[in-house]
């Protein structure tokens, strides 16, 4: 198999599994609502890739950080944030 058919078949697979972020930005007002009615707190937050990549990373960090606070278990050390 050849670079471009491995790559191709990436983006197809990609394609199929995520859709296309253009028409999926669509939904994001009413994930929201139905999540809040779920008693969620959501804030909606519209940036590329690589920025909410760096976002949620920070968020997840944090709430795991409180969940183990609240379970009286150790702290996540830098090496297991970073993994």
């Amino acid at each position: 198999m050849t670079d471009s058919i491995v790559q191709d078949s990436k983006q197809l697979a990609k394609l199929e599994l995520f859709g296309e972020a253009d028409e999926n930005v669509k939904y994001a007002e009413g994930v929201a609502v139905q999540l809040r009615e779920l008693g969620h707190s959501v804030e909606l937050h519209y940036h590329d890739r690589r920025r909410t990549l760096q976002m949620m990373t920070t968020i997840i960090l944090h709430e795991e950080q409180l969940r183990r606070k609240k379970s009286n278990l150790p702290a996540l050390d830098k090496t297991k944030q970073v993994n």
